[in-house]
C-alpha cells in the first residue's frame, strides 16, 4: 500500500494554483541535526526516457515508469528489473500518456497510471494500465478532460486514482472493488490529490475545494471533509493562497499534513513556504522546521519504523545531491551521485523494498544546456 511523497506536491500545485505565477521558496536546508552516512545511492541503470514513479513491491520485482518525452504528449514507458538490467516493456495500444504515478500491493499486483495532460483542453486523457500475466493492459479508461495526480493501490480488487481536470469540473475520484471501478462523486465536488492509507476503511486524502486546500476522509462507505484542520491554518484571501498538499496518516489520531502556504508582497509577488500540522487525536499543532517529524507528510515508510523523503524542495528546482533517512529521531543524508558540471538531478520517487534494508530511487538528470533529461534508476543497501 505504498503512496509516493516526492513526485506529488508539483502535481496538486498546478492545480491549487492554475491560471497563478506562483513562485516557491526553499525549506530544503532545515532538518534536526543531519549527518552523512556511509552508504550512498548507486546507478543501476539509465534510459533515455523521463522517470516519474516507482514500485519495489520485493527484492525480485521493480518497475520504473515515466514518459518518453518531457512537457510534450508521449507515450508512456515502463522499465522492468530483470536482476541484472532495466527492460523496457511493451505497453498498451491506446495507452497514449506518460505514466504519473503507480502502484503494487505484491509482484503479481502493479498498476500506473498513465495521463495525457497537454494539448487543448478536454483533449486529456487517463487510464489505469494493469499487470496482467506479465503484460500489460488497459484496465480502465477514465475518459477525457482530465489527469490524474495519485493512486493506492491496496489489493488486486482494492485500488484508488485521484484527478482532476486543473480547471473546471473535476474528474473526482475512482475506486477499484473486485473487478468494477465506480467514480465517487458525493464528496467532495472537489479534486482529491493523494491518500494515506491506514487500513481500507480509514483513509486520508488532502485536495483543493477550489477556494483553498482540504483533507478528507474515507471510513468505508463515504468521503467526508474533515474541516479541523482549516482552523488550523491561515484564512485563505487576495494575499493568501493556501494549499493542502501532503499527509501521512499513521493512524487516526496520528496525522501529518503539510500545507503549502503563499503570500502575496507588496510588488504582486507570491511567496510560498511549507506550514506541516500534526493531529493527536484532539487537536493540531504546528511542527517546527527543527523538529524531526517536520518531514513526516513528504516521507515514505522503510519498513523498519524509520522513513525516506527528499524533504520540501526549490523552485525553480536546484540539483539534489542528497535523500534523508529518517530513524531514531534524526535525519541522515544519504548521498546521490554527482550530477554532471551544471546539469540537476531530480529524484521524482522513492520506495523501500518492504522487509529490507534496500531502497530505489528514480531520477531525472536534466541537462543545462538542452533542457532534456535522461532517466536514472538507483539503489541504496542501508
Amino acid at each position: 500500500m505504498r503512496n509516493s511523497r516526492i513526485r506529488f506536491s508539483a502535481a496538486v500545485a498546478a492545480i491549487a494554483v492554475a491560471g497563478s505565477s506562483a513562485a516557491m521558496s526553499s525549506t530544503a536546508s532545515a532538518m534536526a541535526a543531519p549527518r552523512t552516512s556511509t552508504p550512498s545511492f548507486q546507478i543501476v541503470g539509465t534510459t533515455s526516457s523521463y522517470l516519474t514513479s516507482l514500485v519495489a513491491p520485493s527484492l525480485t520485482s521493480q518497475w520504473a515508469f515515466g514518459s518518453a518525452e518531457l512537457n510534450k504528449p508521449a507515450p508512456p514507458v515502463a522499465l522492468q528489473h530483470t536482476g541484472t538490467r532495466w527492460v523496457q516493456a511493451t505497453m498498451p495500444a491506446g495507452a497514449n500518456g506518460g505514466i504519473v504515478c503507480a502502484g503494487a500491493s505484491s509482484p503479481s499486483n502493479v498498476w500506473a497510471f498513465e495521463s495525457l495532460m497537454f494539448g487543448p483542453f478536454g483533449a486529456n486523457t487517463a487510464a489505469a494500465l494493469h499487470l496482467s500475466s506479465g503484460h500489460w493492459v488497459i484496465g480502465h479508461n477514465f475518459g477525457s478532460g482530465l489527469f490524474v495526480t495519485g493512486c493506492n493501490a491496496l489489493s488486486a480488487t482494492n485500488v484508488w486514482a485521484f484527478g482532476s481536470t486543473g480547471a473546471g469540473p473535476a474528474i473526482g475520484t475512482w475506486h477499484l472493488q473486485g473487478s468494477t471501478w465506480t467514480q465517487t462523486t458525493s464528496y467532495p465536488a472537489a479534486s482529491l490529490g493523494q491518500a494515506s492509507v491506514v487500513s481500507p476503511s480509514n483513509i486520508w486524502a488532502t485536495g483543493w475545494d477550489g477556494v483553498e486546500g482540504l483533507l478528507a476522509h474515507w471510513n468505508g462507505s463515504s468521503w467526508t471533509a474533515d474541516p479541523s484542520l482549516l482552523m488550523a491554518l491561515p484564512k485563505p484571501s487576495s494575499s493568501v493562497n493556501v494549499q493542502v498538499q501532503a499527509v501521512t496518516a499513521v493512524s487516526s489520531a496520528n496525522l501529518w499534513v503539510e500545507a503549502n502556504v503563499g503570500r502575496m508582497d507588496s510588488h504582486g509577488t507570491w511567496h510560498y513556504a511549507p506550514q506541516v500540522e500534526h493531529w493527536n487525536g484532539v487537536q493540531w499543532s504546528q511542527v517546527m522546521a527543527s523538529a524531526f517529524n517536520y518531514y513526516l507528510p513528504v516521507a515514505v515508510p522503510d519498513t523498519h519504523g524509520g522513513w525516506w523523503t527528499a524533504g520540501y524542495q526549490a523552485s525553480p528546482p536546484t540539483s539534489m545531491t542528497f535523500l534523508l533517512h529518517g530513524s531514531n529521531g534524526q535525519w541522515v543524508k544519504v548521498p546521490l551521485p554527482a550530477a554532471p558540471a551544471g546539469d540537476r538531478l531530480e529524484v521524482t520517487d522513492v520506495v523501500n523494498v518492504p522487509g529490507t534494508n534496500v531502497a530505489y530511487a528514480v531520477a531525472d538528470e536534466i541537462s543545462k544546456t538542452t533542457g532534456d533529461g535522461t532517466g536514472v534508476m538507483l539503489k541504496v543497501t542501508y
